[in-house]
């Protein structure tokens, strides 16, 4: 007795291709540095990242503050291998930063370690002292 087995090699070495085609990147925020804080807000806060292997077309970089992708973020001159990321208006208090590269298809690729920088502005309650 045969029993039918559906699958061919020109379709299974498609499938093999595409998994050997894909890259996972190393990625690490080099700047701020984890614990960073920064005194006001009157300036974005760069991050700048590296990436390796160098990034392939088509998959994507995102920044994520405090678990979520920073929709006020502005990427700076892109580079295959090392990238800037400008945030404005963070608010007062700590906040988690983690950059991700996912694929086209929203395959995650890559991701950095999670640091934390902290925000710090004079407050709106105490008047600023006379000198």
């Amino acid at each position: 007795m045969v029993i039918g087995f559906c699958c061919s090699f020109s379709a299974l070495a498609a499938v093999t291709a595409a998994e050997n085609s894909k890259t996972n990147y190393v990625v690490t925020i080099e700047s701020p540095e984890d614990g960073a804080t920064f005194q006001n807000n009157t300036e974005s806060v760069q991050v700048t990242f590296s990436i390796s292997p160098d990034l392939k077309a088509g998959d994507e970089v995102s920044l994520l503050v405090d678990g979520k992708i920073d929709p006020g973020s502005s990427p700076g001159p892109v580079q295959p291998s090392k990238m800037n990321i400008n945030l404005s208006s963070l608010e007062r208090g700590p906040h988690t930063l983690q950059v991700f590269i996912k694929s086209k298809g929203g395959e995650t690729l890559g991701q950095s370690s999670l640091i934390t920088v902290h925000q710090q502005r004079p407050s709106k309650l105490l008047p600023p002292k006379k000198s």
